[in-house]
């Protein structure tokens, strides 16, 4: 009966390292299914002899869902509160900007007054205190630039007053000499003209005439025609005013002023010519 007990019992030791090493074999499950018959008796004998199992590994977590960018927002401003009692009127939108457009035509009071040049006041000192304008070479300063003459030239000697600015050139007319002057701006009212002149020993008078061109070059009219006498020219004297009030024939664009002189002996000189609008009267 000893026999059979230690056989009993080293066949039980037997089992228990064999099954020990099965269950601290890391691939082996912790029921023991290769021992399915033994493994109900051998785990409570065993349990305190094998080594705790690994702990289970941390499940991985689910990836999160991407955050999606923020809208774009509009930053608006909000407009201070008014220190007044009275509230803003509501904003209103602009009007709304015209078309651009070509230049307006001319009005009929332009273009029957144009603007012919700045008035200036030549014979204030005489009385005369209407507006003038001058015209290029009205002087004689750039010699015989924009006038047609005919027995005249330009001579030294210039009118006392320097009404024209500083300059010693003047006009002389011989023995029936003649002189056109460039052709100037004019308006309805018909221009009147004055200048400066001296009779040096002429017996007769020097006349004055005005002449008007329409927009082709023809003559319109010739009018404003006047006679300057040597007896009230013996010297360096204002001319008197050769006009015609509202005598300007109709499609005239510009004038002109023709002198001639009737003496047959002797000279007469011209000097700072000027052209009185009308529409400059003070």
């Amino acid at each position: 009966m000893a026999k059979t007990t230690l056989r009993r019992i080293a066949f039980t030791a037997c089992a228990a390292l064999g099954a020990a090493a099965l269950l601290a074999a890391p691939a082996a499950p912790a029921t023991l299914p290769i021992l399915p018959g033994l493994a109900p008796i051998l785990t409570p004998l065993l349990s305190p002899l094998l080594p705790p199992p690994p702990p289970a590994p941390a499940p991985t977590p689910a990836p999160a869902d991407p955050v999606p960018a923020p809208a774009p927002t509009t930053t608006e401003t909000t407009p201070a509160p008014s220190s007044s009692s009275t509230p803003a009127p509501p904003a209103t939108s602009p009007a709304p900007t015209p078309p651009a457009s070509a230049d307006p035509p001319p009005s009929l009071v332009q273009a029957l007054f144009p603007a012919c040049g700045s008035a200036v006041h030549p014979f204030a000192q005489f009385g005369d205190r209407n507006g003038y304008y001058g015209f290029p070479n009205n002087g004689f300063e750039d010699g015989l630039a924009g006038w047609r003459v005919s027995g005249a030239s330009v001579v030294g000697g210039n009118e006392p007053w320097y009404v024209n600015g500083p300059g010693d050139s003047s006009l002389s007319l011989g023995a029936h000499g003649a002189a056109a002057s460039p052709l100037v701006c004019i308006n309805l009212l018909d221009p009147g003209w004055r200048m400066f002149a001296r009779a040096n020993g002429a017996n007769g008078p020097l006349h004055a005439q005005v002449v008007f061109y329409g927009l082709t070059g023809n003559i319109t009219g010739v009018l404003n025609v006047a006679a300057l006498q040597p007896s009230k020219y013996g010297s360096w004297e204002p001319s008197v005013t050769i006009r015609s009030l509202l005598a300007l024939p109709l499609l005239t664009k510009y004038a002109q002023l023709q002198v001639q002189s009737g003496a047959t002996r002797g000279t007469w000189q011209i000097d700072d010519v000027f052209v009185d609008p009308w529409a400059n009267r003070g």
